[in-house]
């Protein structure tokens, strides 16, 4: 079954809806369709790309209330999708500035087989960054959201991006996993893949080059420079810091309530 894409869309300045709208041709190739949920000050700001979405035929797009927290606006986007679809359905749950990225440039190919593969194995499938994908982000992004994966192999004894990019999931194991979601803000993605494992899902893994770092190519930076950049500003470390506590203390909470008395 051809998959469908989910992806929400929070781009007042307009960086990334140009560059969704190039690849959209080639992701009604390699989808069914798509859901997207749009931001309400992307929406106010945006709204001439927002329309040019529209107007392609492929995204059943809703807008979001504004003050909306991000856990509510990942729920109701999550929610629509999973409703929507019939419960096999596979669902790309990603983000639109990496696969934007992904089908620009070199790993072109090997996103797209990727995706083609998802819809024939056994999911949930996350799709976690490689060695070499790690590299390209800055060191503060990797050894921030390095401590969740190594808290999970502690307290879990697996190996997982909490903070993940890319997740294949079904309809139906999407549905009987969001009702307990309630993470207001990103840490909703470690919540719910630490749901599928609660209601016995197996998930499983793929390392891919394609989720290298994207922001240098959305942005139009040099890829060093932004990385100092980055590497030295502790605002950018804090925001970072900001979703992983939560996620580490979600881990510490499942942890305690299935050890043994």
């Amino acid at each position: 079954m051809q998959p469908v894409i989910v992806v929400p869309l929070h781009d007042p300045q307009g960086q990334v809806l140009s560059h969704l709208h190039r690849v959209t041709p080639t992701l009604r190739q390699a989808f069914a369709g798509g859901y997207a949920s749009v931001t309400h000050e992307t929406q106010v700001h945006q709204g001439t790309w927002i329309e040019r979405l529209a107007e392609t035929g492929f995204y059943q797009l809703s807008v979001q209330p504004p003050g909306a927290s991000l856990g509510e606006r990942f729920r109701a986007l999550y929610g629509e999708a999973a409703r929507h679809c019939e419960g096999t359905q596979p669902l790309h749950l990603c983000f639109a500035d990496r696969v934007a990225f992904a089908l620009q440039g070199a790993q072109r190919g090997a996103f797209l087989a990727d995706v083609r593969a998802s819809g024939e194995g056994p999911l949930p499938l996350l799709f976690q960054r490689s060695p070499y994908a790690w590299q390209t982000h800055p060191r503060n992004y990797r050894q921030v959201e390095g401590m969740a994966t190594r808290a999970g192999v502690l307290l879990l004894g697996r190996s997982f991006d909490w903070t993940w990019c890319h997740l294949v999931v079904s309809a139906e194991q999407l549905r009987a996993v969001l009702p307990s979601l309630a993470q207001q803000e990103i840490s909703v993605l470690g919540e719910l893949l630490l749901a599928l494992l609660q209601v016995g899902c197996e998930v499983h893994t793929r390392d891919v080059d394609w989720l290298a770092w994207e922001d240098p190519f959305i942005l139009g930076r040099p890829a060093g420079e932004l990385r100092r950049e980055r590497e030295g500003s502790v605002a950018e470390t804090r925001k970072r810091l900001a979703y992983v506590i939560p996620s580490l203390e979600l881990l510490a909470r499942h942890a305690g309530d299935t050890s043994p008395a």
